[in-house]
């Protein structure tokens, strides 16, 4: 049986408080999973952050899509316009479509390894760069980072887990979808 539902902030917000469905939310902004059950909350202090997105590039589970697609609506009610997203699909693909339907804008850092890429539509990109470049440039860009990684635990390899410690070092909170 996989683990319970969850999302933690990382950072300035809450440093490291893990959020589960029994827990009391931050906010009066909650985002739901597909039960209709508030499972977490966009805090007010963060309602027109500059997001960055970090995700998986395999599949996100559908709990964590659930998750990601309420916290994005919250950030968006709470007034945040752009999100910073690294081009690939999968996980930065989905955040991206879904950002977009919501009528956010998307800020792109596209990897140099276009065999991975989205493609997604955008108002502004900046020049590709290898994956790390560009992974340091969304965490550098960002107030809050949201994060979809494949893995709850952190791992000391890959591009999602080198984002959030690239925010963590710069004090910026990252909500981590579990």
């Amino acid at each position: 049986m996989p683990h319970p539902l969850r999302w933690c902030w990382h950072g300035g917000l809450g440093k490291g408080i893990d959020m589960t469905d029994d827990m009391a939310l931050p906010s009066d902004r909650a985002v739901v999973n597909g039960a209709g059950q508030a499972v977490s909350a966009v805090p007010a202090s963060v309602p027109s952050a500059v997001l960055g997105f970090t995700g998986t590039q395999r599949d996100m589970t559908e709990a964590q899509k659930n998750v990601l697609v309420s916290a994005l609506i919250g950030f968006r009610e709470g007034g945040a316009i752009w999100m910073h997203n690294g081009d690939c699909v999968e996980a930065d693909e989905y955040a991206g479509r879904t950002w977009l339907s919501l009528g956010g804008r998307i800020h792109l850092h596209p990897p140099s390894n276009s065999s991975k890429r989205a493609f997604l539509p955008h108002t502004k990109a900046e020049a590709t760069l290898p994956y790390m470049a560009r992974n340091q440039k969304i965490a550098d860009s960002a107030t809050v980072l949201v994060a979809t990684p494949r893995d709850g635990t952190e791992q000391r390899s890959g591009g999602t887990w080198f984002t959030i410690r690239a925010a963590r070092k710069r004090g910026i909170p990252a909500m981590l979808i579990l």
